[in-house]
């Protein structure tokens, strides 16, 4: 069986001959989806004048958002995962991004008002009905206890459901939020069915100057953290002053980001970004859009692709996300060994000292990946019957396909951002040799005075070796102990 399965991956990872010259830049894997996913997909590109990665990638965002923390899909060692993705999709301004994204995102931004609607007309006013009723029983409670009379346990009970009630009104119902803090984020969260919400923008500049630190205290006063606890479902805890601490169990967090290539260089340049969970939790590409010349012609998506999408979209929000309990989608077997074969595949590439070492985070997150684009494309095929059938291997051979596109638009990516970061430290080194006596410098005031460790400097040098070069001094050459320098060649 294990052959056999080996065999289906060699037909998903190697390129036929007569598409090795793209082999650099594969098209984008669109015949991979379900039909729905794949109408809504080609019609929206065609009607937007974008790449069909970007309307793809919207999509699955949208898919993802549906089925919230309702749907889980089995995992490696007993555990299971949220079908949440985090995806980021670059592209220049005046591309088309916000108008693919309002065609394919339209039933979840329509949902969402729908549902804030009906909050402010018809919960909000009962809420705020109860509460003016419990406001003036307290106030008579306390006027009988002043008198002696009356009961503490009644208004401490009654006093409970105040504050129940007013943290009920800090937090409506809401299915996408766009930019926000960490704490109105982490409101938000709590409020919701399972803990699950989407965080969408068409441009996201100003979410990720928040990520960044914005309103931090420096350049590593990030904001992601709630972001790694959001994808991956773990525990997290906000401090409020002044009321209690808002403790989330299983937050899931779906996140759709559009950046402009200067914002997304921000990222990849960052080292509290890249170090840090944030960026490996993401699906990431740039998808080469370029402006579109207007030749006249009316393009639109055709009225039964749209229903079929709005009708998938909604079931899946009103069954999955909102079910009472977590429902679980089991694996076939041989799906299962499709994806752990796969999974160890690039774990090999991230091992110590091999191709994929330096970005060992992002390897580590391709599996757990790989299994919540199972679940999407599984669920976007079955709908609402998702959960009565096993996940199948046609659908892990298709996640696959998905997956490995991603993954190298992110390797893509963040190899342009390391080039970008070493360009930089290189050019602020070269100054600072040729500003030195005798145009070198030693590698302990690197250190101390300029905060460039010897790591930095001898991956400069293995990156520029015919531009600079590490030399020892014997400590008769200069008197004193022996030093390491950097000079220019």
């Amino acid at each position: 069986m294990i052959t056999q399965l080996q065999t289906e991956l060699e037909n998903i990872t190697t390129t036929p001959p007569q598409n090795r010259q793209n082999r650099q830049n594969p098209p984008f894997p669109v015949e991979s989806f379900p039909q729905v996913m794949k109408s809504i997909i080609t019609e929206a590109s065609g009607a937007a004048q974008v790449p069909e990665s970007l309307s793809g990638m919207v999509a699955m965002a949208c898919i993802s958002t549906a089925i919230g923390g309702g749907l889980v899909i089995e995992s490696t060692q007993n555990r299971t995962l949220n079908g949440n993705l985090n995806i980021l999709a670059v592209a220049k301004s005046g591309t088309g991004k916000g108008s693919v994204y309002g065609m394919i995102a339209k039933p979840l931004n329509d949902y969402n008002a729908e549902e804030i609607d009906y909050w402010n007309t018809q919960m909000l006013p009962d809420l705020l009905s109860e509460l003016a009723v419990l406001n003036n029983k307290i106030k008579t409670e306390k006027g009988k206890l002043s008198k002696g009379k009356g009961s503490e346990e009644e208004l401490r009970e009654m006093t409970k459901k105040v504050l129940g009630i007013e943290e009920l009104i800090k937090i409506p119902p809401r299915l996408l939020v766009g930019e926000t803090t960490e704490q109105a984020l982490g409101m938000a969260l709590s409020g919701q069915p399972h803990e699950a919400i989407g965080n969408f923008s068409a441009e996201a500049r100003g979410l990720i100057q928040i990520i960044l630190g914005k309103f931090g205290s420096g350049s590593d006063s990030t904001g992601e953290t709630l972001y790694c606890a959001g994808y991956s479902g773990d525990p997290y805890s906000i401090e409020r002053a002044g009321r209690a601490n808002l403790c989330l169990k299983n937050p899931c967090l779906s996140v759709l980001f559009m950046l402009q290539p200067d914002s997304m260089s921000k990222l990849t340049t960052s080292d509290a970004m890249t170090l840090s969970g944030f960026l490996p939790r993401f699906l990431m590409a740039d998808v080469k859009a370029d402006i579109q010349e207007d030749d006249g012609q009316n393009r639109s998506i055709k009225h039964d692709t749209k229903e079929n999408w709005s009708e998938l979209l909604n079931d899946l929000l009103d069954f999955y996300r909102k079910a009472k309990e977590k429902i679980t989608v089991k694996v076939s077997p041989e799906a299962s060994e499709l994806l752990r074969i796969e999974s160890n595949r690039i774990k090999r590439l991230g091992k110590f000292g091999a191709s994929l070492d330096r970005f060992s985070s992002y390897v580590a997150r391709y599996g757990e990946n790989l299994r919540k684009i199972h679940l999407v494309l599984h669920v976007a095929e079955h709908g609402t019957g998702a959960h009565t059938i096993e996940a199948g291997a046609e659908a892990a051979k298709n996640a696959i396909t998905i997956s490995q596109w991603f993954f190298a638009k992110s390797m893509e990516l963040l190899k342009s951002g390391q080039q970008d970061k070493l360009q930089k430290q290189f050019e602020r080194v070269v100054q600072l040799i040729k500003k030195s006596e005798n145009r070198e410098i030693t590698m302990r005031d690197m250190e101390r005075t300029h905060a460039i460790t010897k790591e930095d400097i001898e991956e400069l040098q293995e990156a520029f070796p015919d531009v600079m070069e590490i030399a020892e001094l014997k400590s008769g050459e200069k008197g004193g102990r022996p030093s390491t320098i950097l000079r220019l060649i």
